[in-house]
């Protein structure tokens, strides 16, 4: 039996005809050295690049909630110790009192959105199943925000930000561990 001389290398990708390892079957011309090397660098640039010491550059706030309500004290509960539920327009006091100082229209220092409306709150999260008041209690929860970060480094912002008092916490989490629910209307004085 003839063999042949050229035997097909064992590939990652035939699109891009790199071989596994050398043998000495496999022939590698100095296109395959070059397109490894290539692909090898890619790689390299582009873990590098999504890897950064800069908190500028971070995800802000904490880690996104668990879905259906894995997050155990997170999941939903009752609104508060009486167990009465909190309307909307309570939470929305609370928001325009501390968010809105940055989730403003249009959104400042950072903010990515809006809350100046109950439909802002309920808006998709990215391109996740989340809504921003799924994303929002976690945050709230563990003081992430509202972001006092601000309020340091070279440049603080000022008027500074301020921190949610015990009432405005139990207020705002009460309503998102509800479900954040249009308890009581939406249309706020």
């Amino acid at each position: 039996m003839v063999r042949s001389a050229r035997r097909e290398p064992n590939l990652v990708s035939r699109r891009f005809l790199l071989p596994l390892a050398s043998s000495p079957d496999t022939v590698q011309t100095p296109a395959m050295r070059t397109g490894r090397l290539s692909v090898l660098v890619l790689a390299s640039l582009i873990t590098l690049s999504c890897a950064s010491d800069d908190p500028l550059l971070e995800r802000r706030g904490g880690p996104l909630p668990e879905p259906d309500g894995a997050a155990g004290d997170s999941a939903l509960g009752t609104a508060g110790a009486s167990g009465d539920a909190i309307p909307f327009c309570a939470a929305l006091a609370v928001i325009r009192a501390k968010c809105q100082r940055c989730h403003q229209d249009p959104p400042q220092n950072g903010a990515p959105v809006p809350f100046l409306t109950y439909e802002d709150t309920q808006a998709q999260y990215g391109m996740s199943a989340f809504k921003y008041s799924d994303v929002m209690l976690p945050n709230v929860e563990d003081g992430t925000m509202p972001y006092v970060a601000l309020n340091e480094g070279p440049d603080p912002i000022m008027p500074p930000v301020a921190p949610l008092t015990a009432t405005e916490k139990t207020t705002l989490l009460g309503w998102l561990k509800q479900g954040a629910l249009p308890e009581g209307g939406t249309d706020c004085q």
